[in-house]
């Protein structure tokens, strides 16, 4: 599914909007709280919650690199993009709200920034301009959005009310039994999602949130985290499982590379384990196959 916006009345080449107020800092446990903002003189959290969270967004970067999909892109393409939307007619606030980008991210794009991270080029790459507001659109993105506000612990009465969505309209988008349902339901399950994801749900009944994290669990729909770290939300071509399988099985070659790395600078396994964060019979038996030759039939031992 692509993003659009609306064309909203004569078409003028595009001024710089008024700068507005500073953003609040993003909640504990994620990569831009862990970062902060250098160029404010902001300095990144170093809460364990934040930790983490750099370190697998580290763990995720490097594994992209690996896999021939980096996280940072050339901008250029973004930039042609982003000029043809403007002669299109498309504003700086539509364009900014369809892509869910700041404009100062426009403007470094459009100022020769060499790079831009991947997830942001994919946005704005995917708004097409003059979408009529009653359009019908498809509904993966919104379905796995839904799916993943209910891993969470939000539930299908608090999400219709926060969307203005009704709640039978958001168990067929939930459900799959939905394909396509009018633009303006399907963005306003998206600015919902903005709203929710950073958040468990602290506002419902003990019993409804552990029943929606229940459900999600049994259905194996992915949380918001999950989202952000491999992106692709919106794509109907993309296959979570598929994905999830094939980061598993790169990162456990990058793991068993790390392990050979150390064992070659003389490291105990103990001090590997602690190092590549592993349990310590992992190490071991990666030691054994290495110093054998031989790698264990993880499917005999499966069984």
């Amino acid at each position: 599914m692509t993003a659009a916006v609306r064309k909203g009345g004569a078409a003028t080449r595009p001024n710089r909007p008024t700068r507005g107020q500073v953003s609040p800092l993003a909640p504990h446990g994620t990569t831009a709280r862990a970062t902060g903002r250098p160029a404010q003189n902001i300095r990144g959290c170093s809460c364990q919650p934040c930790l983490d969270a750099k370190n697998r967004a580290l763990k995720i970067r490097t594994l992209r690199t690996i896999s021939g999909q980096p996280v940072r892109v050339p901008t250029e393409p973004v930039a042609q993009h982003i000029r043809s939307l403007f002669e299109a007619g498309t504003s700086w606030p539509q364009l900014t709200e369809a892509a869910n980008c700041s404009t100062s991210t426009i403007y470094r794009i459009l100022g020769g920034q060499p790079l831009t991270r991947r997830s942001v080029a994919e946005r704005i790459l995917a708004v097409r301009p003059a979408i009529e507001p009653r359009a019908s659109t498809g509904t993966v993105g919104a379905r796995r959005r839904l799916q993943a506000l209910m891993a969470i612990g939000h539930t299908v009465t608090g999400i219709a009310a926060d969307s203005d969505v009704d709640s039978t309209v958001i168990n067929a988008i939930l459900n799959g039994r939905k394909a396509s349902a009018r633009y303006e339901t399907v963005e306003r399950i998206k600015r919902t999602y903005d709203r929710l994801s950073t958040r468990p749900n602290e506002d419902a009944r003990p019993a409804a949130v552990t029943a929606s994290r229940n459900r999600a669990a049994r259905q194996g729909w992915r949380d918001p985290l999950w989202w952000e770290d491999m992106g692709h939300i919106d794509d109907p071509d993309f296959d979570p499982a598929a994905a999830e399988t094939a980061n598993r099985s790169e990162l456990a070659t990058l793991r068993r590379e790390e392990v050979e790395h150390l064992r070659s600078f003389g490291c105990s396994a103990e001090e590997i384990a602690k190092r590549v964060d592993l349990n310590l019979s992992t190490v071991r038996q990666i030691l054994l196959e290495l110093r054998t030759g031989q790698r264990r039939d993880r499917t005999k031992a499966a069984a």
